[in-house]
C-alpha cells in the first residue's frame, strides 16, 4: 500500500511539473517609458490581457536607442520549463524596430532571455506570438517581464506590442494541497 501511495505522489509531482499549462497573460502594468504609449490610437494598458489586436507602441520622439520599455507582472510566479517560457505577441515589426526581453524575480535584477529584430518591413502584419526561453539566463523563477524597445532609425515608433504572457506558472500552494488531500483520501479509502 505504501508503494502505491508513494507512486501516486510521485506521479502527481511529475504531472504538475510537466503539464502543458495554459498561457497566463499579463495582469499588471508595473512601469513604462515611451511618449508614444498613450497617444491617439495607442493605449499602454492594451498590453494587459490576451492578444486582442489593440496595440501599444513604447517608442519616443527623441530617437533614443534602447531607452523605451514596459514592465508587466502576472499575479503569480513563473518558472523555467520545457521550451518557451515567455511569449511576446506583436502585430507588426518594421525595419529599425527591435526589442529585448528580460525577466526578474524582484523588479531590480534583470536577466536577458532573448531579442528580436528584422531587416524586413512589415514582419508579422497579421500578428505573431514570439517565444523566449529562460534556460541559461541565470534565473529559473520570476515574477516580472520587461520589454526594452529600440528605434534605431530615430523614428517615432517602436514595435507594435499587443500582449505578454508566460507559459510555465508555478503551481499555487492550494493546488499542491488539493492534490495531496486527494492522494490521502484515496489511500484512506484503499486502507478501509
Amino acid at each position: 500500500m505504501k508503494k502505491i501511495s508513494l507512486f501516486c505522489f510521485i506521479l502527481f509531482v511529475l504531472a504538475a511539473q510537466f503539464a502543458n499549462a495554459a498561457t497566463i497573460w499579463s495582469t499588471t502594468l508595473v512601469g513604462y517609458y515611451g511618449t508614444n504609449a498613450n497617444i491617439t490610437g495607442y493605449s499602454i494598458n492594451s498590453i494587459l490581457g490576451a492578444p486582442d489586436t489593440v496595440v501599444t507602441d513604447v517608442g519616443t520622439a527623441d530617437g533614443a536607442i534602447w531607452n523605451n520599455y514596459l514592465t508587466v507582472s502576472f499575479g503569480t510566479w513563473f518558472q523555467d520549463g520545457a521550451g518557451n517560457d515567455v511569449l511576446v505577441h506583436l502585430s507588426d515589426l518594421d525595419v529599425g524596430e527591435s526589442f529585448k526581453v528580460y525577466v526578474s524575480a524582484n523588479n531590480i535584477d534583470w536577466y536577458l532571455i532573448g531579442s528580436t529584430s528584422t531587416s524586413t518591413s512589415d514582419l508579422y502584419p497579421s500578428g505573431a506570438s514570439l517565444g523566449y526561453d529562460m534556460a541559461g539566463c541565470g534565473i529559473s523563477l520570476a515574477q516580472y517581464v520587461k520589454v526594452l524597445t529600440n528605434e534605431s532609425d530615430a523614428a517615432w515608433s517602436g514595435p507594435d506590442l499587443d500582449a505578454i504572457g508566460v507559459t510555465c506558472p508555478v503551481p499555487e500552494p492550494g493546488t499542491w494541497l488539493l492534490g495531496m488531500l486527494g492522494i490521502a483520501a484515496a489511500w484512506i479509502m484503499r486502507r478501509k
